[in-house]
């Protein structure tokens, strides 16, 4: 049996990689980088370190996507986590503190909705809890490989949910929020969750937090991908990195392998866990057109670029996990594209990230791809200028905030959607991929490449919404899929 090829070694490569070993399919990654992890690998900085991707893990305690994940490894029974730390939210001059339970957030819904909106704080709940019902249920088969009988008999089973699922994946959150009679409560949910996004999205987010299925693990997402790459290579996988893919060879409309430094890898089935532009331009040569994947591309939303600066303390200032600050001034993440709100998360409460004493901080700010792809290309120098320019204006508004910041910093870190696109391989720089909106549920890239028999997409490019737990289902599905069509 000739070993299937997996392209990237982030999480979803090696998670796919995983599940394919066990179910008997030997498997090879190639990851780019000279390490694998792709996003999910922290940043460390003269002691102080940084993550970006796992700063809130969802399916931590149970549920389908909680048994996947122990499966492959990337939780263990007893891992350590943050569940209970308050995080404050401040929304056109309101400042929400938000504890992650459902006595603290009804008691918070009721302060602040009108009495008109009684009831639709009890449908939420209601609601909320069957979603997470649902999130809990077994892992089937993916739908489109069920039978036709299989799949009456699962819509039918999920009738029992109060909204049709796909109605409310069909259905952006704006107009749900629009229902809410109290603005302090419609302005509560547009500071936890874009109001464009689609309104299934916003119920599997919520259910994950407020039943205690969401939270920080301790040691941060360098020990998870060192536990992927363990498993992986004890399960018998093979990993090689520093090797790029040149090209995806095919033949007859059938994979027939890898080129990687000029040498032929041949192989009947190769999995794209990596960039989807990149697998349609420069691995396929442009010879396979996809139309989902060329409209999602086009007209789909992403994940906003980011402007990440990362912040070493000489000090503690009480910053809670998640902070979203409010800044009349703003802060222009590019000169077309000021923040007005400021996303902050601190590492406070987990001791491995800064020395005894001092503070690790991430701080993202929305801004222009294009904007910074075209400054480095007219100009190394004044690329470096802007980041300098943005970081100061975030430490005026930071020092505004809080006094004596600019004093206590030790050591900074910038990196710009071109650092993502870079180091990680992810699409525009956008570091989740396409966001949940109902365009890009709707317009999904597809699993399986019906034109190119053997070729097989996974991670953040079919995986919408993405997220460690979700893109570990996405390689669970995409490990069934090529074991039954190996059978066909």
């Amino acid at each position: 049996m000739k070993k299937t090829v997996i392209i990237g070694g982030g999480i979803a490569g090696l998670s796919t990689g995983i599940f394919l070993q066990k179910r008997g399919f030997p498997t090879v990654i190639y990851e780019k980088n000279s390490v694998p992890g792709g996003i999910a690998l922290p940043l460390t900085v003269d002691g102080f370190r940084f993550d970006f991707s796992c700063r809130c893990l969802n399916g931590i305690a149970v549920g389908r996507r909680h048994n996947l994940m122990l499966e492959s490894g990337a939780l263990y029974p007893r891992i350590p986590f943050d569940c209970s730390s308050p995080e404050i939210y401040e929304n056109e001059g309101e400042v929400f503190r938000v504890e992650w339970n459902i006595e603290s957030f009804r008691s918070l819904l009721f302060r602040l909705a009108s009495p008109a909106d009684a009831r639709r704080i009890d449908r939420f709940f209601q609601t909320v809890e069957k979603f997470f019902e649902f999130s809990r249920e077994p892992k089937e088969r993916p739908f489109a490989l069920l039978t036709f009988r299989e799949k009456k008999d699962f819509l039918m089973h999920y009738r029992k949910y109060p909204i049709p699922f796909f109605k409310a994946m069909m259905t952006p959150s704006e107009k749900w929020i629009g229902e809410w009679e109290s603005d302090s409560a419609r302005r509560l949910w547009r500071a936890l969750y874009p109001d464009h996004y689609s309104l299934y999205a916003f119920y599997t987010y919520m259910a994950a937090r407020l039943y205690g299925n969401s939270g920080f693990p301790k040691g941060g997402a360098g020990e998870l991908v060192n536990r992927l790459v363990e498993t992986y290579r004890s399960s018998g996988g093979e990993l090689i990195t520093a090797a790029p893919v040149d090209e995806i060879t095919v033949s007859n409309a059938r994979v027939t392998g890898v080129r990687v430094g000029g040498r032929l890898i041949e192989a009947d089935t190769v999995v794209a866990a990596c960039n989807i532009n990149a697998v349609l331009g420069k691995f396929l040569k442009g010879c396979l057109k996809i139309r989902p994947a060329v409209n999602l591309m086009k007209q789909g939303d992403l994940f906003y670029p980011l402007f990440t600066v990362c912040y070493g303390l000489k000090k503690q200032y009480g910053i809670p996990a998640s902070f979203w600050l409010e800044d009349e001034k703003g802060v222009d993440g590019s000169p077309d594209l000021t923040n007005y709100r400021i996303e902050i998360h601190s590492s406070e409460g987990d001791s491995d990230t800064a020395p005894n004493g001092k503070s690790a901080l991430v701080v993202n700010l929305r801004c222009d791809y294009f904007y910074w792809k075209n400054l480095k290309q007219k100009s190394g120098e004044a690329y470096l200028q802007y980041q300098l320019m943005v970081v100061d204006e975030l430490n005026s508004c930071m020092e505004r905030r809080f006094p004596g910041f600019i004093d206590s910093i030790e050591t900074v870190r910038t990196l710009t959607p071109l650092s993502y696109e870079e180091n990680a391989d992810l699409y525009k720089g956008s570091w989740r991929g396409f966001a949940p909106t109902v365009y890009s549920l709707k317009n999904r890239i597809p699993r399986c490449v019906k034109g190119c028999r053997g070729l097989y997409f996974c991670g953040q490019s079919v995986a919408v919404g993405g997220g460690i737990d979700a893109v570990t289902e996405d390689a669970y599905d995409t490990a069934v899929s090529i074991e039954t069509d190996s059978r066909r």
